[in-house]
């Protein structure tokens, strides 16, 4: 995942990490981290991102990767007992979740999220914020009136125009009682009744349309701040990136456009009727 393609320069040793390696390991993590702090403290801006960064970094990987990774000795290695266990066992790769549907012909299992929870939306939250603060800043200052005005374009489309075109055809939205339970949008009020079909056309070119608008609208303001465009853009593909990777192939919301779930695991899916079980589970 990090070092694709380079020589193994070193032979393999199964087994355990002694003390002095993971002693040098993070010796040698801290002195990347801490090397250029000296000359970013001349400028806050520069550290502010550099800091936002790597937190990104370690906040993903330990998010999406630590949980599949098979280096079970690792120390921040979050795979399951019983999924350790399960793949020393079998000796195949192996995916985590409540929700397994094996694909016909492999010996992979289709992994689909039924239920978001509250540690999700905090990171997509993150991610998010820092999409958004970029954008902000940039407007802010040459113009606070435009930045207000950024905030309640932001509120508008994301908690009442997306929610009613978009979300309400969505099953994680149409499983939350009073509040939205979405990784993307936590506790907040439904206004509009769950429609259980997927999305128009109209529903689609609207919720787009808004979208595009938010996107596009702080660009003038972010060309007069090079650092803070390439920030924002920096920031939008990870966002964009890590969704369509981590998100989009387990998602049940098979009406999205973006949907990559197969067709075979959407009909099993749907045909064991799982939506009512898995949303009484804790």
């Amino acid at each position: 995942m990090m070092f694709s393609g380079v020589p193994k320069i070193f032979k393999d040793r199964p087994g355990f990490h002694t003390p002095f390696e993971k002693i040098i390991i993070v010796l040698g993590v801290f002195s990347v981290f801490l090397f250029p702090v000296y000359w970013l403290f001349r400028d806050p801006l520069l550290l502010g991102a550099y800091v936002i960064s790597w937190g990104l970094f370690f906040f993903t990987v330990w998010r999406y990767g630590c949980i599949r990774c098979i280096n079970f000795e690792f120390p921040v290695n979050r795979a399951p007992a019983e999924m350790r266990s399960d793949f020393k066992k079998k000796g195949d790769p192996f995916d985590i979740s409540r929700n397994e549907f094996r694909v016909s012909g492999s010996n992979r299992c289709a992994v689909l999220k039924v239920k978001h929870e509250f540690k999700d939306f905090i990171y997509w939250s993150f991610v998010t914020l820092v999409l958004l603060f970029s954008a902000g800043l940039a407007i802010g200052i040459h113009s606070t009136e435009w930045m207000i005005a950024y905030i309640f374009l932001i509120f508008f489309h994301f908690y009442i125009l997306e929610q009613r075109f978009f979300c309400t055809h969505c099953p994680y939205y149409a499983m939350s009682e009073n509040k939205v339970r979405c990784m993307m949008n936590w506790s907040w009020p439904k206004y509009f009744r769950s429609r259980s079909y997927p999305p128009g056309k109209f529903d689609l070119a609207v919720t787009t349309l808004g979208f595009l608008v938010v996107i596009f609208f702080p660009l003038s303001w972010l060309l007069k701040e090079p650092f803070l465009l390439g920030a924002y853009l920096v920031s939008i593909s990870i966002f964009l990136l890590t969704i369509w990777r981590y998100e989009c192939c387990r998602c049940i919301y098979f009406g999205c456009p973006f949907n990559k779930v197969s067709a075979e695991v959407r009909k099993e899916f749907e045909g064991q009727k799982r939506f009512e079980c898995e949303f009484g589970e804790d």
